[in-house]
């Protein structure tokens, strides 16, 4: 965030993100894991039901790469330290 805040571009949105690819289900798969929850999968009658088909979720980080952030947090370790603080607020 101090990187954002010295040399980001007023207006510009950045992503803060690893360079790791990973599913969508291997995201919930790992915040059930993290969370020690059982993670149940529904799909839907998708003939009269909307909803996205999006399978991967990939965040571009090279512009934020550009200002000079680099990612030294992956994704579970993120969501670990995450869960804890929120633990501790509670």
């Amino acid at each position: 965030i101090i990187t954002l805040l010295d040399k980001g571009k007023s207006n510009e949105a950045y992503n803060l993100a690893h360079d790791e690819v990973l599913s969508l289900k291997d995201i919930a798969s790992l915040i059930a894991s993290i969370g020690k929850v059982k993670l149940i999968q529904q799909l839907q009658d998708d003939s009269h039901v909307s909803y996205s088909k999006t399978v991967y979720a990939i965040q571009s980080i090279e512009k934020i790469k550009g200002i000079g952030f680099l990612p030294r947090i992956n994704l579970k370790n993120g969501i670990k330290r995450t869960l804890n603080l929120l633990k501790k607020m509670n």
